[in-house]
């Protein structure tokens, strides 16, 4: 765990309160509706086909939806089209979501982006690995008064290859960083 963040790869099986997307413009069709409860999938088509700046980077956008008698959030955070969608805005995306995820006190997070379900992409996924990780520092460390944040899992669902050696490299190489933040702030 880094930053009160655990971050698997789904099971298939973990039950979560949110689902997390990133899409940029292009990937929208190929967005997979097993992630989430016919309910779920209702509101997010139907934003999708109202909303046309989903896309935009760094935009976050909030939906809930009743699954029986539970409250689900799904975020949708934008990457970008075209040109604009690299590993580098995605990145950036992921810290912003980080935060986020903090605020709307998410406890099992489901994370997709069709991006990720592809073999050869695994540098997309290093890219949310590593902003979500470092995104959700606290500047925190010396303060008397510091809070201990609510820890955070979240499921990844990807097809990466070599996905388990991505997490454990972005593991070693954020907790690297955060160490050096927190030596010298």
């Amino acid at each position: 765990m880094l930053n009160n963040l655990n971050c698997k790869i789904y099971d298939g099986k973990t039950k979560q309160d949110t689902a997390l997307l990133f899409l940029c413009k292009e990937c929208a069709k190929f967005l997979q509706d097993d992630f989430l409860a016919k309910d779920g999938q209702k509101v997010l088509r139907a934003f999708l086909t109202q909303e046309q700046d989903f896309f935009k980077i760094g935009t976050i956008t909030k939906l809930t939806y009743m699954d029986g008698k539970e409250l689900k959030k799904i975020l949708v955070a934008g990457c970008g089209e075209g040109k604009e969608c690299s590993p580098t805005n995605f990145k950036k995306v992921a810290g912003s979501v980080a935060r986020t995820l903090k605020e709307i006190h998410a406890q099992n997070v489901l994370v997709a982006a069709p991006i990720i379900m592809k073999g050869k992409n695994a540098h997309y996924l290093d890219a949310i690995l590593q902003g979500i990780f470092l995104g959700a520092y606290n500047f925190d460390e010396f303060k008397s008064d510091r809070k201990k944040p609510e820890t955070i899992n979240l499921f990844f669902q990807t097809k990466v290859d070599k996905a388990k050696d991505v997490f454990e490299i972005n593991y070693n190489f954020s907790g690297t960083i955060i160490k050096t933040l927190t030596v010298s702030g």
